[in-house]
């Protein structure tokens, strides 16, 4: 059986997959994503409701890249080729199988196998110790080497978002959590407006906005001490605060120039004016290569993206078609942009081709804001006003939305994707 014909068989099968953790939403169309099915491993009931089979096959299908199918049996120990024939027969084109063993008190072994079910070839075989606060992690993990073994591109499923939750009583917190919501921790508590977290090239900081001076001040803040320090506090606003990748300059919007907010590049004690604009400039946003600088302008007459390309100060503007096109930040490789752009469907979550301007909408609620691109390009997180007390994401063929189904307690401003690696997680 070719690959073409077990995705035909395997979109048949979706009406059975159960639901997890995670409130996924699957579209159908026209979309190949690669089948896996993840069987139970055995013994991981022992591990207080942390189901490691669980968290791998929500990960796969949150990439947009995976449709996983949990299976309600093991054959980590049985395995033959009638049974990866089975799958195959099924539409399956890899199967993961593994087992959890209890080595000595809180600490386990996590034993996993991938099989490619096309060719019956055992693709690698790996053991993990693990304690019992690292359950989801180890998963995590898993999950991260599937995708990078089977699409050669880093997985992302260890990774944080950074984001403001805003109480009804006024109370601000900035949080972090795990991409799926879990292991949430308050990194600031304040009666005052936090807005904007944005994480440092190296994950161990992050930047926000504080009105704690009644005011707009930007600050950053160590996660590996808790230690805050002033970034910005000139006169008037200082906001929108972006961390080049290269971590020599941070980019902000600033009032200095006769009230009229304007993007200024930050480093050391130095500061200097991006750009010129007649109009109002903020939202900056770095490139991967820290060549060049997104950013809104509405020196048009409306909101829109450009992008200033700092080896030969030129700007150019990027967005077309629509009279509102806001919040931009660029994917892994640098070559697309994710930002709101309204239209008839009202505003929602899309993607810009940089090199040709083509556009293209991945989400249709009419009510979105705040993308935030993965560090490995293939999703993007956001927030739906329909649902502000969950952070949603979207894959990047638009196939895949997901929901956090543990609300929290307030509404959730501002989501920020981690780079990749860091030091602090």
């Amino acid at each position: 059986m070719n690959r073409l014909t077990a995705l035909v068989i395997a979109f048949a099968l979706l009406l059975f997959a159960p639901a997890r953790a995670l409130d996924i939403q699957l579209t159908s169309g026209d979309w190949q994503p690669i089948n896996i099915f993840v069987e139970l491993f055995l013994g991981e009931e022992n591990l207080n409701g942390q189901i490691p089979s669980d968290i791998i096959a929500d990960d796969l299908t949150v990439s947009g890249n995976f449709r996983a199918y949990k299976e309600n049996q093991n054959h980590a120990n049985a395995m033959s080729a009638e049974r990866l024939g089975d799958i195959r027969n099924r539409g399956g084109e890899y199967l993961i199988t593994g087992t959890v063993n209890n080595k000595s008190g809180k600490q386990y072994t996590l034993s996993f196998t991938l099989y490619d079910t096309l060719t019956n070839d055992k693709i690698g075989s790996y053991s993990i110790v693990f304690n019992n606060e690292n359950q989801r992690l180890v998963a995590h993990n898993v999950s991260n080497w599937i995708y990078e073994t089977i699409l050669s591109k880093a997985g992302i499923f260890h990774t944080k978002v950074a984001y403001v939750v805003r109480h009804e009583d006024g109370t601000n917190e900035l949080k972090v959590a795990d991409y799926d919501g879990h292991n949430r921790l308050v990194m600031l508590t304040s009666q005052d407006h936090i807005i904007s977290p944005t994480w440092t090239a190296n994950g161990n900081s992050l930047l926000y906005v504080s009105f704690e001076q009644n005011k707009p001040v930007i600050y950053q803040q160590s996660l590996l001490t808790g230690e805050r320090s002033i970034v910005a506090n000139f006169k008037g606003s200082n906001s929108a605060p972006a961390a080049s990748p290269d971590n020599r300059t941070i980019a902000a919007a600033l009032t200095e120039h006769g009230g009229l907010q304007q993007i200024y590049l930050l480093s050391g004690n130095r500061k200097a004016r991006l750009r010129e604009s007649k109009g109002i400039d903020t939202e900056p946003v770095f490139s991967p290569d820290s060549k060049h600088l997104a950013f809104i302008s509405d020196e048009s007459g409306s909101p829109q993206i450009y992008q200033f390309n700092l080896d030969d100060n030129k700007t150019r503007r990027l967005t077309f078609g629509s009279r509102y096109n806001v919040s931009p930040d660029y994917s892994a490789q640098g070559d697309v942009l994710t930002l709101v752009r309204r239209d008839e469907n009202g505003d929602n979550i899309s993607i810009l081709d940089i090199r040709n301007g083509d556009t293209i909408p991945l989400t249709n609620t009419a009510s979105t804001n705040s993308p935030s691109f993965a560090p490995n390009g293939d999703v993007i997180s956001f927030i739906d006003d329909r649902n502000k007390k969950n952070l949603a994401t979207v894959s990047v063929n638009g196939k895949v939305i997901v929901f956090w189904r543990d609300s929290e307690q307030g509404e959730i401003i501002n989501p920020s994707w981690s780079p990749i690696k860091s030091d602090w997680f």
